[in-house]
């Protein structure tokens, strides 16, 4: 399979010592896509000859090794076709030639090898112990034995993920090895894996490789690799289960007298054959080959995902839904033992478009529904408490094909109903009590598929009794086991089953063997026969007849026989097609009579005999004598007590397979001969033993394993057993698209589907949901083309009413609508779906449905972007929507209604396989319509013979008349004829054939014009509409053949970032569809013109030019940094990668350090390239030979042995850098090559995870910016070089006035739009903006909404873009952890920038800040899809009165409330957040569709301004967080059913609202932390100000604005009432709330804190502990009565990641910490509070990442830093009040091994030392401290709040003088960060 090391391997082969000494001639090449005949025969010559003599005419490739002893290496050939065009070029000498081929497809190997098995080589997966060890050096760099390492589990599921493939191993392995080796790191990989493949680059290769695979096979292969992902992982799949449902679906069609099972068969073995599937049952069990099979891990993902975006397969795995859209075909439930998934079902399903239900696990009766009338397929094998009841009403399901009870134990009949299901074909009721059959199932007329009877269940083996009548179910080939002893008539009804193949009988007797024998005889057709009957009489005497004319079936291949025979039935000679035998029990007399009657058979491959096949003494022997059974080919011996087995000289000469089976409880077995088996390849041994016989199970696989050492085959011994018996192992969106996507998950939901139906408005209903699928299908597929604002604004309005309506009937009971009082709700609905609808038509029909959306497509080279065309909230599946957009394209040119015959042109350089996808996917699309008569497919091969070319299409039409119609016409008939007889008049009848015929046909793989001169007069232009798809990788030929003598052509781009375009000629604008702009195209031949001669202006010139003014200040240390990472270890080949974002003087730096003297002088060769877009490598190889002077034929053969540096500047994509990596020879020449990139990722992979090799280019110093420019234009530019530079310029002209300057600031960002020179700003950082994929611009976008300068929390961030809908749980991952992740994402791609709110973070950057120009960027473009509206005091951004978030920066107490209803449409409004002083306007009653308010810090909030908030029902996010005047939240906060998200920190409030606990989807509620004007009720005396200061307002003060005094009074008394009294009386701490009981409710709830359990701790701690899906957990108020409740709590929440515990006052947490065990998943844990010793179970916390002591008061430190250090995964440590007596903190030498991170905050001056190998990793020290020059991997120290330590200045001067000479001998020399006087 793909990835599995074939290129790796055989290219280690080809470069051995051993190889190249014997041959001649030695060649390998890979062949690339597409694929083309003459280009491997160059790259073929080249290694055979000098590439110097191949100017001119090319010498042959037979010519130059005829009478050569050559081998020749093919790597990657992927069609039987490739190999049939290189054949033919290589000489059959008999000189001892070797060509090498490696394939993926085994048919394809066979067809390269002729058919010779013995040159076929199947390369497996690697085994566990090798699998083990590249991983662990791939990761760890070196021998590491994972099992002593506490990773081990992890790294076993993670091996079992790469199921032994090369490729997943050393990627995944190279991905974990720049991530943290935690326990909690690699879960999550294990977790989340298939997410991880989707979106880390990194990983992106794995699913690429195995992409190539999936997307080669036929589309009839394609259906039934995805139904796969039905099946659960690591599931052993029956291969007949597996066929029968294909089958049953419909997968396969009965051909040329081939069964549908037969064609299902077949397309199980070949997707054997092709790697997509691995067997998991070898040949010995079958005489069919392979019994079962599996999925990779890998490649059941990629099954997974396609089957997802087909809507194929909806799984329920327990309580998690991987995917929930409403319309699937097959449903799959996985250990389904939670009662919500019925729930779920109803809510999730339409049940009514269901084909197969398959169930693994427990059985619930809300599974099936009454509304699955269409179900084809039931399995419910091996479902646990299935009963009869729950298949009472079976038949109602009509449609049934397939139903498998199987294994279903409680099942004891079938229903009279079953009679009903007239179209069954298969029933599966094995190993099922049932032991009668009804008698209605002789009504199953189409049954040919009936399997029952307990074998499994029982040592007996009994069949079911069938009724009278079984005779009518004629269609039946498979029959078993039927139990005839009670109704001998039963045979007679089998007599006349003649289309049977298999039967299996038991209670066959000496009264009924003679009707038994002549049923029998009556199966002519019948293959497989089994017999059972057990007992002492057995079959003796009953398989044959005195007279001995009974004849067997003569087509019999398999026969079972088990039962005491004591001789073989006398007419076993006469089955000469036998091919398969079985005997069990029949305790045979004679052995060697019996061995030599079944060597008679010709036939006989497979010969099982099973325990009590002999009778014979225990000690006997058994002897295989020579010439015994001569085809034999696989054996299976159960030899029981037998002491001695010998095969002798010349017996079994075929025998491949051995397979023993011995028990060694009374006798030792011996054997001998195995030596003489002359084809023997592996010997199977499988034995289980008494202990006293241990001994002699160890001297048996010696000697076996000595005899086969022995034979010249060297065969494989496997061994399995052991004491007693051991079990064997088993894409882009515009915001239109956007809203669409929202608007038709709610048309499709099943609650407004409800309200319809009960309103009388289903058909409205139905109507607007048609049509907005019909717009979300047309947009996703014209995703790069401009939005219409039109159907943006139609689906906002969808998705807000059709939501509303949602929402509120959730909140009703079923029979809300009934009730006379809402009748005016009920008027209010109706009306409003009547609305929508005439909204939806309107738009619907505008210029004929959507031909309204055009305009020009943005690129990145123009200078003013015209919007967000490609913009969306969700997805992870670009790269599918592009090519579902590249398909839909394409389709529309060929639908184009023109008369004449048409030429569309393919032309691309991009992935080959990709492209034909792509052309593929629309033929097979367009096959299926009506528009076409005539269909072909043609792969140019070259030279072209036209006579084949011809055949080849006449062969195609012929075979689809055929399935057409079922036999083809007269007129495809003759030319049929004419094309294998009358080749000379072939083009004549094609012609002729085809002149009244509409056809379609595709030409892949055309090379040149004058082929195509030659092609196209076969084919006539009729005026019928026919159709020509050329695909091509020359652009000239696209021109030609798509251009007329008449009509120029045109052309679009497929891809916005690839070279994929389709050239067509313009239709009349009356018929045509606008498909976008040319820009780019133009751009990419403009490059290929005049790049050249120089004539052209590239990107690098204007951006050296712009900054060649700036010479280089402020870079200079950076350039010599960079010199000398170019001249550090001048004999390795490195290369360099320097990223930044745009702008930053990437560009001028590079070509500065190019031009410098000290890098000129040391390299051979030299080129630097910019690189152009669209990417083409083959421009940008050109560029850099004609740099270097091209003497050679490629780049590779010009820098071969030279020491050269090769500069590539501007990388956008790894893909660029995978085309053009392998041009460069990785010698060690000392050769670099420098990539500038603007992605952290990008440069990573180019410089292959070395992080020595990668440079991050900062901003400009705020020092060295000044000297580019005035410090008040600074603050703008932000350092960014480009911008300083531009800036500068503009302002050389104008007036040097503060007035002018004070314009430019106010007004840069409509400077920036409208002034040609300072375009180049936006242009460069527009690039970075067009860049990113469609889900990270609408998060880029938002960024708009937060004010200037503001540093950005990330969690409120990814909490509000969640809440907005912005990202979708995929997979496995949250929502949040999808947004987390577009959160780095961002930061990678410099769109934003790091900032640090704490010091530090376990998740690095945990706020970010936008550069002031990117911000102008995100507002402007914000501005144009009418995003956000900012309103900042009087000034209003922009005045369009729809838009979706408000946004009010308010620094006065004034504001205008007409002013702000006259501006804003609050009906539309999602979002609201307020920065500054808050009004009580800001909320409005229309905001009924708001999803996010955020108030966070807002002044002014009082309780009255948010008594209503539950009107918000739609309300997502709320955040009060910081507004300090509110005191309590109201009972209405419970309406809010929809909220996720409740911040209310560092608020007055101390206790939760009882109605809280109504909010079901909350997940995040975070409470406490009040801030120091709350310490005013820590105390009564304060309260007794509290009490003055109440009254001083109320009488006292005299405020002018009424208003704001009645606030005072308000805030006053509130400040007394509701805060100060409560917590006096609860003894409260100014951390925690007091939450109500019900919290248990919360189900939902991942994050909780502050909350206080002191107050009614046993209620709400057993409220916690049920919230089993917290991860973090904030709790306060702990002490010595509740720490043992506190800690069962604990023992519950097994996903707990986070911990704090806080508890103030003299006692602490003293005493409270104490227990036996602690979950070892914590990731995090805080600990406030004296504790005066460490407890016991931190030790255990093995996961440990971050840990804070605060106010711990630790009496033994130095015990305590003992324990901490030896915490394997501790990465950040703070630690502060610790007492102790010594006045040192001592880190002993390899403690904190791990620790990155140290923060050090003690009350008063404490000596630290730090010993030499302590803290090896520590990157960031906080402290005032001593030892810094032992500390290796320090980068920065920062020292806080120095002012206060010291009281005598000389201590502070020496102090300071040895910290600072700590300092300087550190080698790291590490930055220092005072706070505080130094």
């Amino acid at each position: 399979m793909g990835g599995i090391g074939k290129t790796a391997l055989i290219q280690d082969v080809y470069r051995s010592e051993k190889v190249p000494g014997i041959f001649d001639k030695l060649a390998c090449v890979t062949i690339m896509r597409p694929f083309n005949p003459n280009d491997l025969l160059i790259g073929l010559l080249k290694q055979l000859v000098d590439p110097k003599t191949l100017e001119g005419k090319l010498p042959s490739l037979a010519s130059i090794l005829e009478g050569k002893k050559y081998m020749i290496v093919l790597d990657d050939v992927l069609s039987a076709t490739e190999w049939d065009a290189i054949k033919s070029q290589l000489p059959t000498t008999k000189t001892g030639r070797r060509i090498l081929v490696t394939t993926r497809d085994e048919s394809i190997a066979k067809h390269c090898s002729g058919g010779q098995e013995d040159k076929v080589y199947k390369l497996d997966t690697l085994g566990h112990d090798d699998a083990k060890n590249l991983f662990t050096k791939k990761v760890f760099k070196e021998p590491t034995n994972l099992d002593e390492l506490e990773l081990h589990q992890e790294a076993k599921l993670i091996l079992k993920k790469c199921g032994g493939l090369p490729l997943a191993i050393v990627t995944i392995g190279g991905f974990l090895a720049s991530r943290p080796k935690t326990i909690s790191e690699w879960r999550k990989l294990n977790e989340h894996i298939s997410a991880e493949l989707h979106m880390d680059p990194k990983l992106g290769t794995i699913r690429t490789v195995l992409d190539i695979s999936y997307d080669g096979l036929p589309y009839h292969l394609k259906s039934c690799f995805l139904y796969l992902s039905i099946f659960p992982e690591d599931r052993k799949i029956s291969r007949n289960r597996l066929v029968r449902r294909w089958a049953a679906e419909g997968y396969s069609r009965d051909v040329c007298g081939k069964s549908v099972e037969e064609i299902a068969d077949d397309y199980f073995s070949e997707l054997i054959a092709r790697s997509m599937i691995i067997p998991t049952q070898r040949s010995t069990y079958r005489s069919r080959g392979i019994g079962s099979c599996q999925v990779h891990d890998l490649m059941r993902d990629i099954a997974i995902s396609k089957s997802k975006e087909e809507n194929l397969v909806l799984r329920f795995d327990g309580d998690h839904t991987l995917h929930n859209q409403g319309t699937f075909r097959h449903l799959a439930i996985t250990n389904s033992s939670s009662d919500r998934v019925g729930v779920d079902l109803e809510a999730i399903v339409d049940m009514s478009r269901i084909r197969s239900l398959t169930v693994f696990g427990e059985w619930r009766s809300s599974f099936i529904s009454d509304k699955m009338r269409l179900l084809r397929v039931l399995d419910l094998e091996d479902t646990k408490n299935l009963c009869y009841h729950h298949i009472k009403h079976i038949g109602r399901l009509l449609h049934l094909r397939y139903l498998s009870l199987r294994g279903c134990e409680y099942v004891t009949f079938l229903p009279d109903s079953l009679g009903k299901l007239r179209q069954l074909e298969t029933l599966d009721i094995q190993d099922t009590l049932i032991v009668r059959l009804p008698r209605t199932i002789i009504n199953l007329r189409k049954l040919n598929y009936l399997r029952a009877g307990q074998g499994a269940m029982r040592l007996d083996y009994n069949g079911v009794v069938a009724p009278r009548g079984l005779r009518r179910l004629t269609a039946l080939h498979t029959l078993s086991v039927v139990d005839i002893a009670p109704k001998p008539s039963v045979l007679q009804d089998i007599s006349r089953l003649t289309q049977l193949r298999k039967l299996g009988v038991t209670g066959v007797n000496k009264k009924n063997n003679k009707k038994f024998l002549s049923a029998l005889a009556a199966l002519s057709r019948l293959e497989s026969l089994s017999v059972r009957s057990e007992g002492k009489p057995g079959l003796w005497g009953c398989l044959d007849v005195a007279d001995d004319k009974f004849s067997p079936p003569k087509d019999l291949k398999s026969l079972k026989l088990y039962g005491n025979l004591v001789e073989l039935p006398k007419w076993i000679r006469q089955l000469k097609n036998l091919v398969k035998l079985n005997l069990r029990g029949s305790f045979l007399k004679d052995h060697g009579a019996a061995i030599q009657v079944l060597g008679e058979l010709p036939n006989l491959a497979i010969l099982c005999l099973l325990k009590g096949s002999f009778q014979s003494s225990e000690g006997g022997e058994l002897h295989f004598l020579q010439e015994s059974l001569p085809s034999l080919m696989v054996l299976e011996l159960d030899l029981g007590g037998s002491k001695y087995v010998k095969f002798e000289e010349g017996a079994f000469c075929k025998l491949e397979i051995l397979k023993l089976l011995l028990s060694f409880a009374e006798v030792e077995t011996k054997f001998s001969g195995l030596e003489f088996l002359p084809s023997i390849k592996e010997v199977e041994l499988y034995y289980y033993f008494h202990h006293s016989f241990e001994g002699a199970a160890d001297r048996l696989k010696v000697d076996l394993q000595a005899q086969l050492s022995r034979n010249q085959n060297k065969p494989v011994l496997r061994t399995s057993g052991g004491e007693e018996s051991k079990a064997m192992e088993a894409t882009v969106l515009s915001i239109g698209k956007l809203v669409l996507n929202g608007a038709v998950n709610y048309a499709k939901s099943t609650v407004v589907e409800e309200v319809s139906l009960q309103l009388g408005v289903q058909r409205d209903h139905a109507f607007i949901r048609d049509e907005l699928e019909m717009m979300q299908s047309f947009l996703e597929a014209a995703h790069d083309q401009r939005d219409d604002n039109k159907v943006r604004d139609v689906a906002y309005d969808v998705e807000d009413c059709l939501q509303d309506f949602a929402v509120r009937l959730g909140r009703k009971k079923s029979s809300w609508w009934l009730c006379p009082r809402t009748l005016w709700e009920r008027h209010r609905i109706s009306k409003g779906m009547k609305e929508l609808r005439d909204k939806v038509e309107d738009v619907s029909q505008r210029n004929l449905r959507y031909h309204l959306i055009k305009g020009s497509k943005p690129t990145v080279v123009d200078a003013m972007p015209s919007g967000t065309a490609r913009l969306t909230m969700s997805g992870m599946y670009e790269a599918q929507w592009q090519e579902e957009k590249a398909k839909a394209d394409l389709i529309r040119q060929v639908n184009h209604e023109v008369e004449d015959r048409r030429v569309i042109a393919v032309w691309g350089t991009c992935d080959y396989h990709r492209v034909t996808s792509i052309v593929g996917r629309a033929y097979d699309h367009l096959k299926r319509s009506n528009k076409f008569e005539c269909f072909a497919w043609v792969d140019l091969m070259h030279p072209l013979p036209l006579t084949e070319l011809l055949q080849t299409i006449v062969r195609q039409l012929y075979i689809r008349s055929l399935q057409e119609s079922g036999k083809a016409t007269p007129a495809c008939q003759l030319l049929m004829r004419t094309s294998m007889v009358k080749e000379d008049h072939l083009a004549d009848e094609f012609n002729t054939y085809l002149s009244d015929k509409c056809y379609l046909i595709v030409l892949n793989g055309l090379s040149t014009t004058k082929v195509w001169e030659q092609i196209k007069m076969l084919f006539p232009d009729n005026k019928n509409g026919s159709k020509i798809i050329v695909s091509t990788q020359h652009i000239e030929v696209a021109i030609l053949c798509a251009g007329t003598e008449e009509v120029a052509t045109d052309h679009i781009q497929l891809f916005a970032d690839q070279t994929l375009y389709v050239f067509h000629y313009k239709v009349p604008q009356d018929r045509a569809y606008s498909m976008g702009s040319t820009s780019s195209l133009n751009v990419a031949i403009s490059y290929r013109n005049n790049s050249a001669d120089g004539k052209s202006l590239t990107r690098m010139q204007t951006m050296v030019a712009a900054f060649r003014e700036s010479d280089l200040i402020g870079r200079a240390s950076q350039k010599e940094e960079i010199i000398e990472l170019i001249l550090k270890d001048s004999q390795h080949h490195r290369i360099i990668s320097l990223w930044g974002m745009g702008g930053i003087g990437k560009t001028a730096l590079i070509q500065d350090v190019y031009r410098s003297a000290e890098v000129q002088g040391i390299f051979d060769k030299l080129a630097c390239a910019t690189i152009m877009r669209p990417f083409n490598p083959k421009d940008l190889l050109t560029s850099l030979m004609n740099q270097l002077q091209n003497t050679g034929t490629s780049l590779a053969d010009i820098l071969e042995g030279k020491k050269y540096l090769i500069v590539l500047d501007d990388l956008l994509f790894t893909a660029e850098w995978d085309a053009i990596k392998l041009h460069f020879p990785a010698g060690e020449t000392g050769s670099r090559i420098i990539v500038t990139t603007r992605h952290e990722n990008v440069a990573e992979y180019c410089s292959g995870d070395q992080k020595e090799n990668m440079y991050k280019l900062d901003i400009l110093a705020d020092t060295d910016a000044e000297n580019l420019l005035m410090k008040k234009i600074l603050k703008k530019c932000g350092g960014l070089p480009l911008a300083i530079v531009t800036i500068g310029g503009f302002l050389a002209s104008r007036p040097k006035v503060a007035s002018e300057w004070r314009k430019l600031n106010d007004h840069i960002n409509a400077e920036l739009e409208m002034n040609p020179e300072l375009w180049d700003i936006r242009i460069v950082l527009n690039i970075s903006y067009n860049g990113l994929p469609y889900y990270l611009k609408s998060c880029f976008l938002y960024l708009s909404i937060f004010p200037e300068d503001y540093e950005i929390s990330r969690k409120r961030l990814v909490r509000r873009w969640t809440a907005e809908g912005y990202s979708r749980g995929l997979w496995d991952k949250s929502a949040e952890d999808i947004a987390d992740s577009y959160f780095f994402e961002l930061l990678d791609r410099s769109m934003m920038l790091p900032t640090q709110k704490a010091d530090y973070s376990s998740k690095g950057a945990d706020s970010c800040k936008v550069h002031d120009i990117m911000r102008e960027i995100a507002i402007s473009n914000s501005k144009e899809e009418n995003l956000v509206l900012r309103l900042d005091g009087s000034y209003r951004s922009h005045s369009q009165v729809t838009v979706r978030h408000l946004v009010i920066t308010n620094d006065s107490r004034e504001a205008d409330e007409g002013e702000l209803e006259s501006t804003v449409d609050m009906s539309r409004v999602r979002s609201l957040t307020v920065f500054g002083y808050w009004r009580p306007f800001f909320i409005s009653d229309k905001m009924k569709f708001l999803r996010v308010l955020d108030s966070e810090g807002a002044d002014g909030v009082y309780d009255h301004h948010i008594k209503q908030i539950g009107k918000l029902i739609h309300l997502k996010y709320l955040s009060l967080r910081g507004c300090e005047k509110i005191a309590f939240l109201p009972d209405s906060l419970g309406n809010l059913r929809q909220l996720e998200t409740l911040d209310i920190r560092q608020t007055g409030i101390i206790r939760l609202p009882k109605t809280i606990i109504n909010l079901r989807k909350l997940n995040y509620l975070r409470a406490g932390e009040r801030n120091s004007a709350y310490a005013l009720t820590s105390n009564k005396l304060c309260s007794l100000t509290l009490v003055w200061s109440l009254f001083r307002a109320i009488l006292v003060d005299k405020v002018s604005n009424v208003d704001e005094n009645m606030n005072t009074v308000y805030a006053a008394c509130t400040t007394f009432w509701c805060i100060a009294l409560p917590s006096i009386a609860m003894d409260l701490n100014s951390l925690g709330v007091v939450a109500p009981r019900g919290l248990r409710r919360l189900s939902a709830l991942h994050t909780l804190g502050v909350v206080h359990i002191a107050h009614d701790s046993s209620s709400v701690l057993r409220d916690i502990k049920k919230l089993t899906q917290l991860r973090k957990l904030r709790v306060t108020g702990i002490d010595e009565e509740n720490s043992q409740k506190f800690f069962s709590t604990l023992s519950a929440l097994i996903n707990l990641e986070s911990l704090s515990v806080s508890s103030e006052g003299a006692l602490g947490l003293e005493g409270c910490l104490d227990a036996d065990d602690m979950f070892s998943d914590l990731r995090s844990l805080k600990l406030y509070g004296s504790l005066v010793e460490l407890p016991n179970w931190i030790q255990q916390l093995r996961n440990l990442v971050k840990l804070k002591l605060d106010g711990t008061l630790l009496k033994d430190c130095k015990d305590a830093i003992q324990v901490l250090g030896k915490l394997p995964n501790l990465a950040i440590l703070y630690l502060a009040s610790l007492w102790f007596e010594d006045g040192e903190l001592h880190f002993l030498e390899e403690s904190f091994p791990t620790l990155m991170v140290l923060d050090l905050d003690f009350g008063a001056r404490k000596d630290v030392t730090f010993d030499k190998g302590a803290v090896q990793k520590l990157e960031l020290l906080l402290l005032s401290s001593c030892g810094l020059k032992f500390l290796p991997s320090i980068k920065e120290v920062r020292l806080k709040g120095l002012d206060y330590r010291f009281n005598d200045k000389e201590d502070a001067d020496r102090w300071k003088e040895d910290f600072l000479a700590q300092l300087s001998q550190n080698p790291k020399k590490p930055f220092l960060n005072v706070r505080g006087t130094f």
